[in-house]
């Protein structure tokens, strides 16, 4: 990437109260409402889990444009690039890319993953310029979400005030990105309109990937579309019904990281993944005491994708559609006995066929060899319970119990767990301390299932053994104990965490008599460490800062094994300063130590990387910035596929400007 580009991105935006982020104290931030830990909202610092949250202001003062950004910034979270994808990696552990599954991501209390894998978008396919906030969860929710939330939970709000906002956006940025996106809302007649989208697009750095020969390059292009758009009707005999429609999509190289041959590093190399999903909502109070909340949800997901060494005889391409249905309904009563949630939830997935579905490589022939047709259903089946209850004992203490019965059948297979959680919040005024347990499953999706059925049934026309190729797959399973302390005195807040947890039957891919698959991986992993966040509120000045340290290991009948390929130690910091009248300046950094390999049984430093964002506001809602990301264009040596490769993005410099309407 060209080093002496200087970008000019043009934001129109509505919302540009930066101001309103210094105006803010430790008591405010500590009493913000999340949801994400429980069926209820509470506020931060009494939730039942370890949350981290982050305000629109705040998005735009520190420059967190995507979920990356933001995850960046929470203790005990960190990612991973390659491939042109980001990886999740959460207290010590991490998942490839393409499937990135465990963890939920819900848009407005409705999940919005991948359905092939489970895969959570985490860059511009999911701008933070569309939402009001998010919450991040740390620690395993099957207990409240089922078998996808083994790690976490990513909750986005784009919550409707009632006000008639109008936010447009347009930009120009490196790697000839361009950008346009739109913020809406309106009252009408009978509800309220919601109405947002996103476009982005940049070209390939072209950057060498890392210290090598060969010219291996990055090519880490980039289109994006997102669409989020919603009617509330408040009114009427339809009051409580949102209706909304979702869509996601990306067209992206493959990026720093598919090498290995020449195929590896084609230009014509690229991945595309969509999601579309339109849903219905209904939220309303039914009976005294008694709130309805559910939603009915169709998704359907593409992962799309053509890879070659630029002759047409021996490229790949393929197409993978996948549709999802779900249904989900829960009852909350509230009573002087407590706060009593019952919930039910239904899923059904499947492969579409041909011609939505196909994989061949070279030229198309035989296409009844060479299209898919439908496949196996995927059916979960579950019930919860969540009692929550405030005891008086000192300044309250607070119990989370739950339970939740999944039961996941396909291909002749079935899964099922008893996912428990408890949760004691004890607040002291000043001080609370947490006490957290939990348990949760992640069962084999249909990608994981279908991939062997197809790999036994490949080796067998081929004439050849299918012995050591899993003809079926256990469920992951994780049970977790974390305890928890904040304390908050005049402007600081602090808040500390350990936490232990163990893994079974971690589900891998590998490969196996010349085919990719995926097995259950032997042994236990246990991975235990601590968090310590830290931040610091004054009328010019706030400083935040997170130290994690977290240690993943494998007992196997050959030894103990690190996880590859993940930090030992991350560190991340924000701060921001008003040195002038209408000038606002912040700074953000992520540290990240000791990664590690068992390729050559080696660990590996990382790096620091620094961004930067000048604020200068001239009017009540207009304002001048300059962002620079990777201020010092810091590469950072990875370990991938047991290679050492530069995985990170290289510097980029935008000069924003913002326009209220």
């Amino acid at each position: 990437m060209s080093k002496s580009v200087v970008i000019l991105l043009f934001v129109l935006n509505t919302f540009s109260a930066f101001a309103d982020v210094f105006e803010l104290s430790i008591e405010d931030l500590l009493n913000v409402e999340v949801s994400v830990a429980s069926k209820n909202e509470t506020p931060l610092y009494l939730s039942p889990g370890n949350v981290t949250s982050f305000s629109k202001q705040e998005f735009n003062l520190y420059g967190i444009n995507t979920i990356t950004d933001a995850v960046n910034l929470t203790s005990g979270y960190s990612t991973f690039y390659g491939l042109g994808e980001r990886t999740l990696i959460t207290r010590g552990r991490k998942i490839s890319g393409f499937d990135n599954n465990h963890h939920l991501l819900k848009i407005d209390g409705v999940p919005f993953n991948h359905v092939r894998a489970g895969r959570v978008f985490l860059e511009e396919e999911i701008p933070l310029y569309n939402f009001q906030s998010i919450e991040v969860l740390k620690g395993p929710a099957s207990a409240i979400y089922g078998t996808g939330a083994l790690s976490g939970v990513i909750s986005l709000n784009s919550k409707i005030n009632n006000n008639e906002d109008f936010e447009i956006q347009a930009g120009i940025g490196s790697q000839n990105s361009k950008r346009i996106g739109t913020n809406f809302q309106r009252r009408l007649t009978s509800g309220k309109l919601f109405f947002s989208s996103s476009f982005y697009t940049q070209e390939a750095s072209n950057d060498l990937v890392g210290d090598r020969a060969q010219d291996w390059r990055n090519r880490d292009s980039k289109e994006t579309l997102f669409i989020n758009s919603y009617y509330t009707i408040d009114t009427g005999a339809l009051k409580g019904f949102t209706p909304g429609l979702r869509v996601a999509k990306k067209t992206s190289g493959m990026g720093a990281g598919f090498f290995g041959s020449a195929a590896g590093e084609s230009e014509i190399n690229e991945i595309n993944w969509s999601i579309v999903s339109p849903y219905i909502k209904y939220q309303n109070q039914i009976f005294s005491g008694v709130e309805l909340n559910s939603y009915v949800v169709m998704n359907e997901s593409v992962e799309h994708s053509v890879f070659g060494n630029r002759t047409e005889d021996s490229t790949s391409r393929y197409k993978i559609a996948y549709r999802e249905y779900e249904l989900y309904t829960d009852l909350n009563k509230k009573s002087e006995y407590g706060d009593f949630t019952l919930g039910f939830d239904f899923k059904n997935n499947y492969r579409r066929g041909s011609p939505n579905s196909y994989s061949y490589t070279g030229k198309l022939t035989t296409a009844s060899e060479n299209l898919l047709g439908d496949s196996d259903r995927l059916n979960v089946y579950s019930a919860f319970l969540e009692y929550a209850k405030k005891l008086d004992y000192f300044e309250g203490i607070y119990l989370t119990l739950g339970v939740r019965e999944d039961h996941t059948k396909a291909l002749d297979t079935s899964f099922e767990q008893l996912s428990p959680r408890a949760s004691m919040v004890m607040d002291f005024g000043n001080h609370q301390l947490k006490f957290l347990y939990s348990k949760a499953m992640r069962a084999p999706n249909l990608k994981n299932l279908l991939i062997n059925k197809d790999a036994i049934k490949e080796r067998k026309d081929e004439g050849k053994s299918s012995s050591e190729i899993p003809t079926s797959i256990d469920a992951e399973k994780l049970e977790n104990f974390e305890i928890a302390h904040s304390s908050k005195i005049g402007q600081f807040m602090c808040k500390e965490a350990i936490f232990i947890n163990y893994l079974t039957d971690e589900i891998t891919r590998e490969k196996r008599n010349e085919k990719d698959v995926y097995l259950n991986k032997t042994g236990l992993s246990k991975a235990y460490g601590y968090e310590i966040e830290f931040l610091y509120t004054a009328e010019k000045f706030n400083f935040g800062f997170n130290y994690s340290y977290s240690l993943a290991r494998y007992n196997t009948d050959s030894g103990t094994v690190d996880q590859d390929g993940v930090p030992n130690e991350t560190v991340s910091f924000r701060t921001s300063v008003i040195p002038l009248e209408r000038v606002k300046l912040s700074l953000t950094g992520l540290y990240i130590n000791q990664f590690r390999t068992n390729t050559d049984n080696k660990r590996y430093a990382g790096g620091l990387v620094l961004n930067s964002k000048l604020i200068y506001e001239y009017g009540s809602n207009n304002n001048l910035a300059l962002e620079v990301t990777n201020l010092f264009d810091k590469k950072i040596a990875n370990p991938l596929n047991g290679v050492l490769a530069d995985t990170n993005p290289g510097r980029r410099i935008e000069v924003l400007w913002s326009i209220g309407i």
